[in-house]
């Protein structure tokens, strides 16, 4: 439509004006073809754009992923120790209760053993005086 309307004016300007006409056309026609290519190309541009911001967000993601995935690691070790160590707290203090409860029991047959030598040997001196 703006050919026309430059093909219009170029004829008021010149009279016939047809190679005036010819001329605007032909400039018409350039400047479409001119921004026909830079819209292509601004469309190249800019779907090149989107698809650097794409690959960028997806290592951005892989990034984040990795970088979740080692913490994850770390604390998931980190506990492993803990209840490594506290496993062992657990079971030092289960044998230290059975080494506590089989020395109560050797402390307490030894009193008793005491205590028959002590009552046999009341018993021998009664006897022995009396």
């Amino acid at each position: 439509m703006s050919a026309t309307v430059d093909i219009t004016r170029a004829t008021s300007v010149t009279g016939t004006g047809t190679s005036a006409a010819k001329h605007v056309l032909e400039a018409t026609l350039e400047k479409r073809r001119k921004a026909e290519d830079l819209t292509l190309q601004d469309a190249m541009r800019k779907f090149e754009e989107a698809q650097l911001a794409n690959d960028q967000a997806t290592l951005d993601m892989v990034d984040r992923h990795i970088e979740m995935v080692r913490k994850s690691q770390a604390l998931n070790k980190e506990r492993a120790r803990k209840q490594a160590i506290e496993r062992l707290a657990q079971e030092r203090r289960e044998e230290q209760s059975e080494l506590l409860a089989e020395r109560a029991i050797r402390n307490a047959e030894r009193r008793e053993l005491l205590e028959a030598a002590s009552l046999k040997r009341v018993s021998d001196e009664e006897e022995q005086h009396g």
